[in-house]
């Protein structure tokens, strides 16, 4: 059935030339035999583990972002959007077709690696046999698992990624796909070399929401359960650009079961502070850092929503025409991402608003009440602001997002830090406590004044 993915079936066809095969493993075998000449034998292993990593996290995930972009730069994209092939046929071909061959290099070097890590334990053992016990007790097959599974992991938020920019190309036939693969390379190597270091200490427990798991069955499981949403969204994002209905409900599912994991990852064992006084507010400080945790996870991913959301005045008409004609799950199928996200913000700061924190001596009138109200008008600022350049020009909206994110949220408080005026910084960065009001004011103005902006821009369109 694999074999029978026509986007599958091209890619082999175009990548894997008789000679390309060939002279691969010749190539590979000669520079793992020099370093073992020169070397040593450990570290021939070494270079043979490296090299794979080479062929899965770089070539592999740089062919994975380039797959639909290519495509799209070279106004072939279209065409296969009209094909009968299915989303998940799409994402198969495309996830394992253009990188296919970067796995090939990969399992090449992976053999070279089990043999030669097997002939370390066994001066004895040939090259080709493998001493099972020795792989078992040095974990080598755990770590190529956890290769295995990252490199795939990697490779399809990368591909997810580019697919979340392919609205955008349809008027710009010269997207560039290097950023997408850089962000992949970043999360899903730290991922991977994270899941491995954490591996080795198996035998240790992790206390998730006061649970007590064994670490090597949680980061396993981790992986697998990243790895499952990241081809999960990417079936969704090729259903989307196929045209079949999309309501958000996988995102917000996504939304929820981050918010669960990660706040887990914040929680402390519960002690007994009956008969100290100082300890009790300590606790309490223990007890709600999970919610508020789970506060700034929600604000990261409508952040993420925001970005990677097609926030288009067309998209926001099809929506209001499908509720207001009772089309409610064509309606929904136009919801962004952005919505689903906010409203979690607003649950979890609800909640966090529910327990607040104690003061403390070391932050001077501090309010965690004040923190959330402010950080959340703080997000509809940066969603009017989005949403501002998004209507006012059709390229290069991120940048100049990122842009005046920066100047307001790093330039602008710093100089008043510089000329000694950090009485005015709540208008700019969220309140702890101090000048509430003022950032109330500040935060109240700009929202009102971009939305009347919005307001005249969509008039006008």
């Amino acid at each position: 059935m694999i074999l029978n993915n026509a986007e599958l079936r091209k890619n082999i066809w175009l990548d894997f030339s008789s000679h390309r095969m060939i002279l691969t493993p010749i190539i590979i075998g000669l520079i793992i035999y020099l370093f073992y000449l020169a070397t040593t034998l450990s570290f021939a292993a070494t270079i043979s583990y490296y090299l794979a990593c080479f062929f899965i996290f770089l070539w592999g995930t740089k062919n994975a972002s380039e797959a639909v972009i290519e495509e799209a730069n070279q106004n072939t994209w279209d065409f296969q959007r009209q094909s009968a092939m299915t989303p998940f046929e799409m994402s198969l071909g495309k996830l394992l077709g253009s990188t296919l061959f970067a796995w090939y290099g990969a399992l090449i070097c992976l053999t070279i690696y089990v043999g030669l890590s097997a002939q370390i334990s066994n001066a004895n053992t040939s090259f080709l046999g493998t001493n099972i016990k020795f792989l078992e007790r040095t974990g080598v097959p755990l770590n190529l698992f956890i290769l295995i599974c990252g490199g795939l992991f990697t490779q399809t938020i990368a591909l997810l990624l580019s697919l979340q920019i392919m609205p955008s190309s349809r008027y710009n036939k010269n997207i560039k796909s290097f950023r997408y693969f850089l962000i992949a390379l970043i999360i899903g190597s730290q991922f991977t070399s994270n899941s491995l270091v954490f591996s080795k200490f198996g035998n240790n427990l992790v206390n998730w929401h006061n649970i007590d798991i064994n670490q090597l069955n949680f980061v396993l499981s981790s992986l697998v359960i990243f790895l499952a949403w990241g081809l999960i969204g990417l079936y969704r994002s090729f259903a989307k650009e196929l045209q079949y209905p999309n309501v958000p409900w996988a995102w917000l599912l996504f939304n929820v079961f981050c918010l669960i994991y990660f706040s887990g990852l914040a929680t402390f064992k519960q002690f007994d502070a009956t008969h100290f006084e100082k300890l009790e507010s300590l606790k309490a400080i223990y007890t709600s850092v999970p919610t508020y945790f789970a506060f700034i996870v929600a604000l990261i991913l409508m952040y993420t929503a925001i970005i990677i959301d097609n926030l288009s005045i067309l998209q926001y008409k099809k929506l209001l025409i499908g509720f207001k004609q009772g089309r409610l799950i064509e309606a929904l199928g136009h919801l962004p991402k952005w919505v689903v996200s906010f409203a979690l913000v607003l649950v979890t700061g609800f909640i966090c608003l529910t327990r607040p924190l104690p003061t403390s001596d070391l932050i001077p009138n501090f309010s965690s009440t004040a923190l959330i109200i402010t950080t959340s008008l703080f997000a509809i600022r940066d969603i009017c602001l989005l949403h501002y350049f998004n209507f006012k020009q059709p390229n290069r909206i991120l940048s100049t997002f990122v842009l005046y994110l920066f100047m307001l949220y790093i330039i602008i408080p710093g100089v008043l830090s510089l000329i000694q005026l950090s009485s005015a910084l709540p208008a700019f960065i969220p309140s702890y406590g101090q000048n509430t009001v003022l950032a109330l004011g500040s935060t109240g103005a700009q929202i009102i004044t971009l939305i009347a902006w919005i307001k005249h821009k969509t008039r006008d369109a």
